[in-house]
């Protein structure tokens, strides 16, 4: 009986570490470089039990179903869009034109500029509902992207940690460390699944500091050019770089710390609990602070603002991360 060999000890994903380090390579096709990793965490987030729930829903159900939206976009674009009906139709006429012996494209000298080569194609024209169905397609795509930045904050849940369950010698890999190597996507675990905000931030942070050092001269959807394209990105790294150091320019912390360090100064009590706790056991604590002014509560509102535009930005050029 022939002894099996030990498996290969595979890297540590970069998502995993504290600081994740992006390759030029990785980052002239940032969005190819997220992917795999969004859907793996995705994926591992929709098997726990979600104590935290946005507002928009009203029941966990609801969550997980937006949550499967997300994960079927990012699948697609990780897969190269197997599901495009335009790919579907292509690959389909261009095999009956093999079967029949004739080539998809013909080469031949272009009449109108000598010395260039023109293509002909000899596929069908393109039916209209196979056109309708490749923009809805695309739309549903987008949707489920645009739906990840839009609730990105909110990613997160609770759990007991329980112990990691260690592999015997000669012991089969466990299921779902098989399947994660077959997707190409790296392993989870649900502590790091529980908190996908702690886990992906950095790694989204780094790519994008490394993709503004390209010339970004590849893939443009904006209308400013260049400088209004890395102007869009810079402003969804400064969202997720807020994210990750704690949201450092938040007016309203801001003020209160300013407050509170006031206070300790004068020597006074900056926390009181209160003598009666509620049912549950716990003390209604009261910050001893003036109420807050108006400006501070608009400049608060505006910079949530600019937190999320950055957000909806990354789900709105997500597919467009490429040099």
């Amino acid at each position: 009986m022939t002894k099996e060999p030990p498996m290969k000890r595979i890297r540590k994903p970069e998502c995993k570490r504290n600081h994740p380090y992006v390759s030029e390579r990785d980052a002239r096709n940032l969005d190819e470089f997220f992917s795999p990793i969004l859907c793996a965490g995705l994926r591992r987030f929709l098997t726990l039990k979600l104590e935290h729930i946005p507002a928009d829903f009203k029941t966990e159900k609801e969550w997980k179903d937006t949550i499967r939206q997300m994960l079927w976009a990012f699948e697609q674009h990780h897969l190269d869009l197997p599901d495009d009906p335009y790919s579907i139709w292509y690959d389909r006429e261009e095999r009956k034109l093999t079967e029949a012996g004739i080539a998809t494209y013909i080469f031949d000298e272009d009449p109108i500029h000598p010395g260039m080569i023109r293509q002909l194609s000899n596929l069908p024209e393109m039916p209209p509902k196979i056109e309708n169905a490749m923009v809805k397609y695309n739309i549903k795509v987008q949707k489920g992207i645009r739906l990840f930045a839009k609730y990105y904050r909110d990613l997160y849940t609770v759990i007991t940690p329980r112990p990691a369950a260690r592999r015997k010698p000669g012991e089969k890999p466990a299921r779902k460390r098989m399947l994660a190597k077959a997707r190409k996507e790296p392993l989870i675990s649900e502590r790091e699944a529980a908190d996908l905000v702690t886990l992906f931030t950095p790694l989204i942070c780094a790519g994008l500091s490394r993709f503004l050092t390209l010339d970004l001269t590849g893939c443009i959807d904006v209308i400013e050019g260049v400088e209004g394209w890395k102007e869009n990105v810079a402003a969804m790294l400064w969202s997720f770089e807020q994210i990750r150091q704690g949201y450092p320019d938040n007016p309203m912390e801001n003020w209160l710390d300013g407050e509170c360090r006031k206070r300790e100064e004068e020597g006074l009590p900056v926390t009181t609990a209160a003598e009666n706790p509620n049912p549950g056991g716990w003390s209604d604590i009261r910050i001893h602070v003036p109420d807050v002014p108006h400006d501070v509560i608009k400049a608060e509102k505006e910079y949530e603002e600019k937190v999320q535009k950055g957000l909806d930005l990354f789900g709105k050029y997500y597919r467009d991360l490429w040099d």
